[in-house]
């Protein structure tokens, strides 16, 4: 999810099977860690943001052109009823939880 070489690969391997290229459910998160967000390391926050949500845009990226060049194709993103109800401690995850699982 955080690198988009890696990200090209896994759509590109499902190109090949015509029946998968055409549906695609992105559903990866993680919740980062549970602390105060004042006490959150900078490099917890940049992870959970790098898988959260900039993991969804490099999906949706190759996915969408994959489906372009076959003309159809359709995209389920799974969220977090987190992203809509925050907790104690999930400075990092809720504002990423409305496009993750």
């Amino acid at each position: 999810m955080t690198r988009g070489d890696d990200v090209a690969a896994a759509v590109a391997t499902t190109v090949e099977a015509p029946r998968l290229a055409r549906r695609r459910v992105n559903n990866a998160g993680i919740e980062g860690a549970v602390t105060p967000l004042v006490d959150l390391a900078e490099d917890a926050w940049e992870r959970t943001i790098a898988i959260n949500l900039s993991g969804v845009f490099r999906c949706l990226g190759h996915e969408l052109a994959a489906m372009r060049a076959q003309g159809r194709g359709s995209i389920v993103n799974v969220s977090s009823i987190l992203g809509v109800i925050a907790f104690p401690g999930g400075g990092d995850y809720a504002p990423t939880a409305s496009s993750t699982a």
